[in-house]
């Protein structure tokens, strides 16, 4: 869960593009065969939240916007181990899990 090094080429789309234009040309492309992700949902939350920026025209909302799901993602995971793990175990993991990307989705 989160934005990795690989997804913030997308962040700068909507200072470029309007949205009608993106809905019209991007978003039919991931449901095509040869560009089809799987995950047409991240594509659209993506140019959804960084649209966000480009609506109050600041990069600062899109690092905002960034920050936030990091952080929503890191208490997911706290609460997850939680719900197995002591609670020493489980911050320790919640902090390996915000200060090291041990999975970027990279095919390397």
């Amino acid at each position: 869960m989160g934005l990795y090094e690989d997804d913030w080429f997308s962040v700068g789309h909507p200072f470029l593009v309007s949205f009608k234009d993106w809905m019209l040309g991007a978003l039919p492309i991931q449901f095509r065969a040869p560009y089809f992700l799987g995950r047409p949902l991240q594509t659209v939350f993506e140019f959804g939240l960084a649209e966000a920026g480009a609506l109050t025209k600041s990069l600062s909302v899109d690092y905002l916007v960034a920050y936030a799901l990091f952080v929503f993602s890191a208490l997911l995971a706290y609460e997850v181990l939680r719900r197995r793990f002591s609670t020493l175990l489980s911050t320790l993991t919640a902090i390996l899990f915000v200060l090291t990307p041990l999975y970027t989705g990279t095919a390397d």
